[in-house]
């Protein structure tokens, strides 16, 4: 774990003995005095004495303004008199800041050491202590519009902040662990001093934009972006200027200034990304062992909603993310963990929603026959409509249909027999259409064929149908009837083999027969043609002899 801060001070760069100076310093750091004085008008009964114990922190320091101001007569002091007092001597008047901004895992310790979340427009005041859990981000803004954000996994200390007189502002800032950001602006009228103290340096500047970060091993990162920075530890010290950075171990004294590397640049920046997860290439920088991103809700990136440490710098991923605008920050780490010059924010904007259906039919890789051939898909909750395509089996630069959906069913009415894909999308109300679904492949084949039936044969008061044996492995559908339509069927069979027989019809008169065959999944093909055949009228020749007969009797006797 590693912690990083973030500063940015205006003005002229003292030494660091002269920025530490009565600052909380731990052993390693190295001791110095600051430099600065607030002059203050004698009132009225004012003594020397008086006004140590009113304006200095420790009142045994009288004497250094006494030698400051060179008087000839501590105990002679008059109304209107200025006296000189050095800054690092002033008591000060706290300045306390406000939370504002705050988000997940985030306490506060008080100088009890007692601990309760943080809360948002809280006053921080010297002593507080923040820490910042694995999903936590505090930000601390002071008057004047400076502002210091905790990262996740951050331990801070407000050591000090205060005014010092009314030209002179003092904050000290103890990183344990973790990182944080300070965004300082230049009071009007006012010096600042800014001190970042670690467990194995100290960090101070007036003017610059710079970093420092800490790890568990107490190895002090400083990274410095514009003007310079004085490091100091175990009593030495070294300016890093700007796009330079040096590394602290704990115990030993600053390295050299080392140039930092430049931002990895991105290969395929999208204007929009649809798909989960997001994943943007990005150019290998010359020297960099790795890269940190970070995805943020906004310009500064203060809201990192994701962050990666990826060796190499190939690419940034990130799933599960929800729609909207982000902004990415991205930096080259080098041999000595030292983060580059970050690199502006690039605008990343994310919309995967409505998500794109389920597709339920055809199933993937299902032989359909030819004819009608339905689609269907389950409803998406923030979708009002569909789009759907179906292409040949090469992919969808050419679609065959490219056709809108109101509801969650399509059919398309003919499909040659071959070998396609389908696929659907989801739209939002705003027109607005989401990923496609994955390609679902589909293959049309043409139906059973069409036998060929043979004349009808009768004999024996039986019927025999024969067709051509065309669909092995099929059954036989058999229809009898005596119109054309088909609209009253006499006779309707099914068997294993291309013939069948049944009893001759008695009633007189054209009949038609047809035959169609039926796979073993029910694909029927289509009928044949029908055949026809006729049952004669039977004449009763015996009765017209009878009748005959009897014409001849009657005429005799008549």
């Amino acid at each position: 774990m590693s912690g990083e801060v973030f500063m940015v001070c205006r003005g002229k760069l003292p030494s660091m003995k002269a920025l530490v100076a009565g600052a909380l310093l731990v052993a390693a750091a190295s001791p110095a005095a600051a430099a600065g004085v607030e002059s203050i008008v004698v009132r009225q009964g004012d003594t020397l004495l008086g006004l140590c114990r009113q304006q200095l922190e420790n009142p045994a320091r009288c004497r250094d303004v006494y030698r400051v101001n060179r008087l000839r007569n501590p105990d002679l002091i008059y109304p209107g008199q200025l006296i000189a007092i050095p800054v690092e001597l002033l008591k000060g008047t706290p300045v306390a800041g406000i939370i504002t901004f705050v988000r997940g895992g985030a306490t506060l310790a008080g100088t009890g050491g007692n601990r309760q979340p943080l809360r948002l427009d809280e006053r921080v005041g010297e002593g507080a202590r923040i820490v910042t859990g694995a999903d936590g981000a505090a930000e601390i803004t002071f008057p004047g519009g400076s502002s210091v954000l905790l990262r996740n996994d951050s331990e801070l200390q407000l050591v000090r902040s205060r005014a010092k007189g009314e030209f002179h502002l003092l904050r000290e800032l103890r990183l344990g662990l973790g990182r944080v950001i300070s965004r300082i602006r230049q009071a009007t009228g006012r010096e600042q001093r800014h001190l970042i103290i670690t467990p194995s340096a100290v960090a101070g500047a007036r003017g610059t934009t710079y970093r420092v970060s800490v790890d568990r091993d107490a190895l002090t990162r400083s990274e410095v972006l514009d003007g310079t920075v004085v490091v100091g530890a175990q009593g030495k010290e070294v300016a890093v200027g700007g796009g330079e950075g040096t590394i602290v171990r704990k115990g030993g004294a600053p390295h050299s200034p080392i140039a930092l590397l430049p931002p990895p640049a991105p290969l395929d920046l999208q204007p929009l990304y649809r798909a989960d997860p997001l994943r943007i290439s990005f150019a290998n920088v010359s020297g960099a062992v790795a890269c940190r991103f970070m995805l943020g809700r906004d310009r500064e990136v203060k809201e990192v909603v994701r962050q990666q440490l990826v060796a190499g710098c190939e690419a940034f991923a990130a799933t599960g993310l929800d729609d909207g605008s982000y902004y990415l920050q991205t930096e080259s780490i080098d041999q000595f963990g030292l983060a580059g010059l970050p690199s502006a924010p690039l605008p990343v904007v994310v919309r995967r929603h409505p998500l794109p259906p389920y597709t339920m039919t055809p199933a993937p890789g299902a032989s359909v026959r030819q004819g009608p051939v339905d689609f269907r898909w389950l409803k998406v909750g923030d979708a009002t409509s569909y789009r759907l395509q179906v292409a040949p089996a090469a992919g969808f630069a050419a679609p065959l249909r490219d056709e809108p959906a109101a509801g969650t069913a399509w059919r398309a009415d003919s499909l040659a027999a071959g070998s396609y894909l389908f696929r659907v999308a989801s739209v939002a109300a705003d027109g607005f259409q989401g990923e496609w679904s994955d390609p679902l492949a589909f293959t049309v084949i043409p139906p059973p064929p069409t036998p060929a039936v043979a004349p009808p044969e009768q004999a024996g008061g039986e019927m025999r149908i024969r067709v051509n044996d065309v669909c092995p492995g099929m059954t036989y559908r058999f229809q009898l009837a005596r119109d054309a339509s088909f609209a009253e069927v006499l006779l309707d069979r099914r068997e294993p083999r291309p013939e069948v027989a049944f009893p001759a019809p008695t009633a007189p008169g054209s009949y038609l027969v047809r035959v169609q065959c039926i796979d073993t999944d029910g694909s029927a093909g289509a009928f044949s043609p029908p055949q026809s055949f006729e049952v004669p009228r039977h004449i009763p020749w015996w009765g017209l002899g009878v009748l005959g007969g009897v014409g001849l009797i009657l005429g005799l006797v008549l």
